[in-house]
């Protein structure tokens, strides 16, 4: 589905080619790409992408990552696309990748692992670096945050979220990351906060108007916008 923010009008997309749930997404040059994901029983390498105003052409095949995966996460730095951790069934991956679609050779690479396994976090990237935050290890969820630096090819670790949370939303607004919703041992989660990553600082926000975890999130016009969940 693609919403017209002017017109408030909802518009239905072609189907992608193949059925898959869990599935990683993010945007680059004006393009939908989707990543991985699970179909029945079976773990995804496979990524299709759709140019939503020319959606006459359908889904377009692109190289499949290296990893098979679902609950991974997506997110773009620059001219690239990223993919990183998710469930390989009954453990937690820590793997990343990026496809460069502009590129003279486009292929997936494999780059540094992140430090703490983990599938169903939150993913955002702001100032040329990729944030991931929260998530789970098969074991506990998490409230540890990493950031990787391109520049660099290596990740950090930052200050942890106040509270553990998986199956949350997270985007970059005016030089902030803001997170909000997901689940832990104490259920679903409305609560919401922002990361300021020039001083290390988390603050709380006002709560969500309802609960929600795996919710569809994104930015526009310094608004954040969550749909589902």
């Amino acid at each position: 589905l693609c919403l017209n923010l002017s017109s408030g009008d909802w518009r239905v997309l072609p189907p992608m080619k193949r059925v898959r749930a869990n599935a990683a997404v993010a945007s680059l040059g004006g393009q939908i790409y989707v990543c991985g994901g699970l179909t029945t029983a079976t773990l995804l390498r496979s990524v299709e992408r759709l140019s939503p105003f020319v959606h006459h052409r359908g889904w377009e095949t692109m190289p499949s990552m290296w990893q098979a995966r679902c609950l991974g996460v997506a997110t773009t730095v620059g001219r690239c696309l990223y993919v990183c951790g998710g469930s390989l069934g009954r453990k937690a991956a820590a793997c990343l990748e990026r496809l460069v679609p502009s590129g003279a050779i486009v292929q997936w690479e494999l780059l540094a692992p992140m430090r703490n396994k983990r599938f169903a976090m939150a993913v955002t990237s702001l100032g040329g670096c990729l944030y991931v935050l929260g998530g789970y290890d098969c074991v506990d969820t998490l409230r540890s945050v990493e950031r990787f630096n391109p520049v660099v090819g290596g990740w950090e670790v930052l200050p942890p979220m106040p509270q553990a949370r998986a199956g949350a939303t997270a985007a970059a607004i005016g030089g902030y990351i803001f997170v909000c919703g997901g689940h832990n041992n104490a259920g679903l989660a409305c609560t919401a906060e922002r990361f300021c990553p020039t001083s290390g600082h988390w603050e709380a926000l006002a709560p969500m108007l309802a609960p929600r975890a795996d919710a569809a999130v994104a930015a526009a016009g310094g608004r954040l916008f969550l749909c589902g969940g």
